[in-house]
């Protein structure tokens, strides 16, 4: 990158390898380094000998002056450009530099190409605004020194500028002027009689054109001397043809004879700069506020000319709240250094915020009635998309996955940080590189011509892919890969987005394989399961059967105790057979091989009552209560599992019996406050200990342990019970106090 002109720079940076290597980036982009300094003190010495035409500044400096403060001190007597470097962007740091109107940002680290671009960007604004500010200054330069006399008014006819000729032939200084009446000081006559109404009646026509009244007249001056002059009139007015007064150039024809033209020319051009401007332009002064603002303002704020002339205070209402004291501190800093720049922000009449960037300069002071003119342009655009393009870049940069852009021809012109780590490649190495450049050969090239054909058809294309790594080692990724098309739906780009998923493949294979072995391992059980149910109910089955015969047939020929031998082999049999039965349940529960069936169920009808008839006899031998209270007033259907609802009460009922040695056993069936179906089991046994009831619905749990306790079980029933509960979507719950009793509560979310 050469530049027809070398540029100077001079460079502020405190960290000597990162002045360095900027130095030399510069002398390879063509830039002429004349300078560098580690700290602003320093800076302020050799920059007034070097005279750069930009220098790069860092903000966090060595010293006690920072890069704004060194900025700032340099604005006192230097419009140098300054670009800020910093690798801090937070909005106090950034609203700090904007009060000294830097030419830029950059953010470290920045590449060559966003270096460059920001000088020359800097230089082009520069030099454009240098040569505005210089053809404002020789526009008023003109009007002051055009060698004709200026003199314009208001639409009521008073005086509202006198340039030095006017005030040189009039005889009347513009202070004392301002504000009077224009026939006070402009006094001409014809060779006839006094003209005095000719301005007057100018100034009452609704339309009209630049009028040259040609005909020789004399003016006047204060002292009563009178000489020949020609004059040219015309109205001031806005974009909508409005009349906002006079302006009055009148020529002394004893010198000059051929000025007309000139000031016609000169008076034409300043109102054309203007009118076309894209900026506001207005003066502004600290008594009165806004004394005049270009057409631009309605086109961009949406207020008129006018509103601004009959409200002069109307500029400073439509400042942000923040924004309007920086611009106050901007003016003091104009009167001082007689110019300066800033950006704000105004609200428009839609009531919408609009950025500009506002150049000031100290046009008069009057007794400190301060003069200010100013060039206001519209930057909303552009710092929309300055915030969009941050934005951006930082969450494309940011993102964990890898992205990047490529042409129609697949060479890579962008990618995150995210690739650089995923590939092993570094990003220099990956921009102008393709896609191929990750190419595995572990898919054949029909899987590249279909993916090419359904991205140049203008669709999206999504799978897995295993690309290579810049060590060798291969990888899964998951890509999406999105086509990008301009304006003119042309397809331009493809943007791709990927994520390393190899260690999820492996993690699947790994799944894959435990699933298998699980697959296995509960056939495995099941088997097992079922081996033991047949090898143990067979020979019990056998047992029980053979005693039953022998009984029958040795009923009346045996005495008491022989009998008694018969009711505990039949005892211990359905012990050994019920246990089997609360293992094998349990079982299909932990295995996750029970067979929900659930079907419509009225509980009383189809589950209590069978149960309790089963167990009537067995409460009847102890002397036993045992009785259902159903309290509905409707029988309720619920979708239950018939088998687990009829082994939930079975082994709270038998539980019930087997600890209860006198009193009563009541079920109750109602409905609680909030409509769900409740089921009590109450009784009047020996009751649970509090401590044991954290642990009641534990396998083999029991309050009695060892070969002393007092009552049979494996602790099983009330795990089993609570399992078969979660399965039919109800709770159960135990309240209980020792030696008084139990009652379980069972509610069903149904």
């Amino acid at each position: 990158m050469e530049n027809a002109r070398k540029y100077k720079i001079f460079v502020v940076e405190d960290e000597s390898i990162v002045s360095l290597e900027i130095q030399n980036r510069l002398n390879d982009l063509g830039f002429d380094v004349v300078g560098s300094a580690a700290s602003g003190e320093k800076a302020l010495v050799k920059i007034p000998v070097t005279l750069p035409d930009l220098v790069l500044m860092d903000i966090r400096l060595k010293g006690s002056l920072d890069g704004i403060e060194t900025a700032g001190r340099l604005k006192e007597w230097s419009d140098i450009p300054v670009i800020f470097l910093t690798a801090y962007a937070d909005d106090d740091t950034l609203q700090r530099a904007k009060e000294h109107a830097p030419y830029g940002y950059l953010i470290k680290p920045f590449e060559e190409r966003e270096l460059y671009t920001s000088i020359e960007i800097a230089l082009f604004r520069y030099e454009g605004e240098k040569k505005l500010r210089d053809k404002d200054r020789l526009l008023i330069t003109i009007l002051r020194n055009i060698g004709d006399a200026v003199i314009t008014t208001d639409t009521d006819g008073n005086i509202t500028f006198m340039n030095e000729i006017a005030e040189k032939n009039t005889g009347y200084k513009s202070k004392e002027s301002i504000g009077k009446k224009i026939e006070t000081v402009y006094k001409i006559f014809d060779k006839m009689t006094v003209v005095k109404n000719d301005l007057e009646k100018n100034y009452l026509l609704d339309e009209w054109e630049k009028i040259g009244l040609n005909f020789s007249k004399a003016l006047i001056d204060r002292e009563g001397n009178t000489f020949p002059i020609k004059e040219i009139i015309s109205p001031l007015k806005d974009e909508k043809e409005t009349i906002h007064g006079t302006l009055i150039v009148f020529k002394d024809l004893t010198d000059k004879k051929n000025a007309q033209e000139k000031i016609l020319e000169v008076e034409y051009k300043f109102k054309k700069i203007v009118e076309n401007s894209p900026e506001i332009l207005y003066t502004f002064s600290t008594e009165s506020g806004i004394s005049y603002i270009s057409p631009r303002v309605s086109e961009i704020l949406g207020y008129g000319q006018d509103e601004f002339e009959k409200n002069p205070g109307l500029w400073g209402k439509l400042f942000y709240p923040k924004d309007l004291p920086l611009y106050s501190n901007r003016l003091q800093h104009c009167i001082k250094f007689k110019k300066t720049s800033l950006e704000y922000r105004l609200k428009d009449i839609t009531g919408k915020w609009k950025w500009f960037w506002d150049s000031i300069t100290l046009i008069s002071n009057d007794n400190g009635n301060y003069l200010f003119q100013g060039f206001a342009s519209d930057i909303s655009e552009r710092k929309l998309a300055e915030e969009m393009i941050t934005l951006q870049r930082s969450a494309l940069n940011s993102a964990y996955n890898g992205i990047f852009i490529t042409d129609r021809e697949g060479e890579i012109v962008w990618c995150n940080d995210a690739i650089s780590r995923i590939t092993g490649y570094s990003i220099d190495e990956i921009i102008g590189a393709k896609p191929s450049l990750f190419k595995s050969e572990k898919q054949d090239k029909d899987f590249y011509f279909h993916m090419w054909r359904t991205l140049l058809n203008g669709n999206v294309w999504a799978g897995e892919i295993i690309n290579k790594r810049k060590n060798g080692e291969n990888y899964y990724e998951e890509s999406i890969i999105t086509p990008v098309k301009n304006l003119d739906n042309t397809l331009t780009h493809f943007i791709a987005i990927k994520q390393d998923i190899t260690e999820r493949k492996k993690f699947e294979q790994q799944l894959i394989q435990a699933k298998e072995q699980a697959e296995k391992s509960d056939k495995l059980k099941s088997e097992f399961l079922a081996q033991m149910s047949h090898e143990i109910r067979t020979p019990i089955s056998s047992i029980t059967s053979f005693t039953n015969l022998l009984r029958s047939e040795l009923e009346d020929k045996v005495g008491d105790d022989i009998k008694l031998t018969f009711d505990m082999i039949d005892l211990g049999s359905k012990r050994l057979i019920r246990t089997i039965d609360l293992i094998l349940n349990m079982s299909s529960i932990q295995t996750d091989t029970y067979q929900l069936e659930l079907v419509n169920l009225e509980l009383c009808e189809d589950v209590i009552k069978p149960v309790i008839k089963d167990f009537m006899k067995a409460a009847t031998v102890k002397g036993l209560d045992l009785k259902l209270t159903n309290k509905l007033k409707t029988s309720r259907i619920l979708k239950l599992d018939q088998y687990s609802m009829s082994q939930i009460f079975v082994n709270l009922i038998d539980n019930a019996i087997k600890y209860t040695n006198e009193g009563f056993i009541e079920i109750t069936v109602e409905q609680n406050k909030s409509g769900n179906l409740k089921v009590t089991i109450e009784d009047s046994g020996i009751g649970i200990s509090k401590e044991y009831l954290r642990n009641l619905f534990r396998p083999f749990s029991q309050e009695e342990q060892g070969y002393t306790r007092s009552y049979e079980g494996n602790g099983l029933g009330l795990a089993l019970v609570k399992n078969y509960c979660t399965l039919n979507k109800a709770d159960i719950s135990v309240d209980s106090i020792k030696g008084k009793g139990t009652k379980v509560t069972i509610v069903f979310e149904q």
